[in-house]
């Protein structure tokens, strides 16, 4: 059996079908056959979400497909060019000077790889792992082309460290350009800055040296043993992109991506496809190209009653739905939310997942009377649902 997004939407309604069966067993039996079910989901098992209604619409009777990746596509510049937004977005309390020192000091560290000296200089400065790691291509590509400080998808204003912060790592970052003398050693402190915090936080690993071996995270994902961090994961993601998604996150000459560009490029994924899954090239292109003639994108052909939620500084905004693609398909777009932070969940009262939970009820009845217009009054608030695992 092949491990496909297909696979996982034929499982959701098999078990919508076994959990209809199993209620007529139940004592008291359960009729459920013809019960209203909504698919909920964020990120990719948003757009899991989304599908299970658009392929099984006799099953699932409407979908809230939140922060839902639908659009496949090979060169995902778009990841980095709303991370550059969002470091400048007042929403989240970024500014237009934290972007620029950001992009600055990426661009100098560009300029300092061009010499030998300058790249032993950056190893010395950011304390990197090994013996020149830097004359390696591949390593500056999962290094610079991703930024040599975090600034994570998952903002909330609520996190106490700046890799889940853009308020609190603009505001460090911005003390400590105002005490050095170069927007590249203002990085360096923010990095020294983000390692002791990840020291605080419980990972010791992180007082050492930095590795940014490339082949050593190459060589973590050939691994099929189960671990209990997060490799099998990542192996099992990395999978699905090389063999349907595509969706590799760059930062070309040209974009608006704020780090080192130049380095993260096709190749760099094209030759981890072929690597570590002995995927070419070729069949990866074929492969996303296929994904998205079976789904269709962001056109969304044959999709009813689906809420998309997106957020303005969530990255993966770019390849959902934004615009309704017909009457009964909407849109939500959360102006200062992050990645599946516009997923109905509860969190503390008055908190931004709370009010979005509570007026998630009322918006799906207002735009999908259809099917919610057949639920018992007393039923209405607690539509079964099926949450898509993540």
């Amino acid at each position: 059996m092949t491990f496909q997004g297909r696979q996982a939407l034929a499982d959701a309604a098999a078990f919508r079908e076994f959990i209809a069966a199993q209620g007529l067993n139940a004592a008291p039996p359960l009729d459920l056959r013809d019960a209203q079910w909504v698919t909920f989901g964020g990120s990719y098992s948003g757009a899991l979400s989304a599908w299970a209604r658009q392929l099984y619409p006799q099953h699932f009777a409407a979908a809230v497909a939140s922060s839902a990746p639908i659009e496949s596509q090979m060169n995902f510049q778009g990841f980095h060019d709303v991370v550059a937004s969002s470091l400048a977005a007042p929403s989240v309390f970024g500014t237009p000077q934290c972007l620029a020192t950001i992009s600055r000091g990426h661009a100098e560290l560009g300029d300092l790889l061009k010499t030998e000296r300058g790249k032993r200089s950056l190893e010395k400065k950011f304390n990197l792992c090994g013996s020149n790691p830097l004359d390696v291509r591949q390593n500056i590509g999962g290094w610079a082309g991703f930024g040599v400080i975090t600034s994570n998808q998952y903002n909330n204003n609520r996190c106490p460290t700046t890799s889940c912060n853009i308020k609190l790592l603009c505001g460090n970052l911005s003390a400590f350009r105002r005490a050095t003398m170069s927007d590249l050693d203002a990085l360096v402190m923010l990095q020294q800055h983000q390692r002791e915090e990840m020291v605080a936080g419980g990972n010791p690993n992180a007082a050492g040296c930095t590795d940014i071996s490339w082949q050593s995270y190459l060589d973590s994902m050939k691994l099929i043993e189960k671990h209990s961090d997060s490799r099998n994961f990542f192996r099992i993601w990395t999978y699905q992109l090389c063999t349907e998604w595509g969706n590799f996150i760059t930062c070309d000459e040209g974009s608006n991506c704020p780090f080192t560009r130049g380095y993260n490029d096709m190749d760099l994924w094209y030759n981890m496809c072929l690597e570590v899954y002995n995927i070419s090239k070729a069949q990866v292109l074929a492969n996303v190209r296929k994904t998205n003639e079976f789904y269709g994108g962001t056109k969304f052909p044959g999709g009813t009653q689906v809420v998309f939620p997106n957020g303005e500084v969530d990255p993966w905004h770019s390849l959902s739905v934004l615009v309704p693609p017909n009457h009964n398909i909407d849109t939500i777009f959360v102006k200062g939310a992050s990645h599946c932070e516009t997923r109905p969940s509860l969190g503390p009262l008055g908190s931004l997942e709370y009010r979005l939970s509570a007026s998630f009820s009322h918006h799906v009845a207002t735009i999908f009377p259809s099917f919610y217009h057949h639920v018992p009054q007393h039923f209405q608030d607690n539509i079964l649902v099926v949450q898509l695992a993540t």
